[in-house]
């Protein structure tokens, strides 16, 4: 009988590797940790964009609706709200912008109810502004991450 000898790996080298594979998996956990706060927000800003976007629709559809006359919108940035008698700051424009009922044109004709900002706790206002210009409306977010600017323009 032939004596075989086996080559066994020695015992510092596994609990090297080991040691190796638990600081890559840690290193990966906490990198992944650290940057959650900077996905939410990019989230964040994602879901202000689809909601400005629903706004859009929404006017779009009604514009339509009505043989191509829009509603009457305001000719300064207003704050799209179900009240007209509030005020509230808007740090993308850096001042106070005061509230435009929008409820009775959208709703529920066109939005079961005015969306808002995923932040803001308001009961009145929705954290949106909104304004006519020339050739249509602009609405936009008064609340952004990272200094973008969310807005749609919509030519009519």
């Amino acid at each position: 009988m032939e004596n075989k000898e086996e080559k066994l790996v020695p015992i510092y080298i596994v609990r090297t590797l080991v040691f190796l594979f638990a600081i890559v998996v840690l290193t990966m956990i906490l990198l992944s940790a650290s940057n959650y706060p900077v996905q939410w927000k990019q989230q964040i800003n994602y879901e202000r964009m689809r909601y400005l976007e629903v706004y859009v629709q929404a006017l779009e559809y009604r514009y339509l609706d009505y043989n191509k006359v829009m509603p009457p919108l305001p000719e300064t940035e207003k704050l799209i709200a179900n009240d007209d008698s509030c005020s509230v700051y808007c740090p993308a424009l850096g001042r106070s912008v005061d509230c435009f009922n929008m409820t009775s044109v959208l709703v529920p004709g066109y939005m079961r109810e005015l969306l808002r900002d995923p932040i803001v706790e308001s009961k009145h206002s929705s954290g949106f502004y909104i304004m006519q210009n020339e050739n249509g409306f602009k609405v936009g977010s008064c609340f952004t991450y990272f200094g973008e600017d969310i807005s749609i323009e919509k030519e009519l």
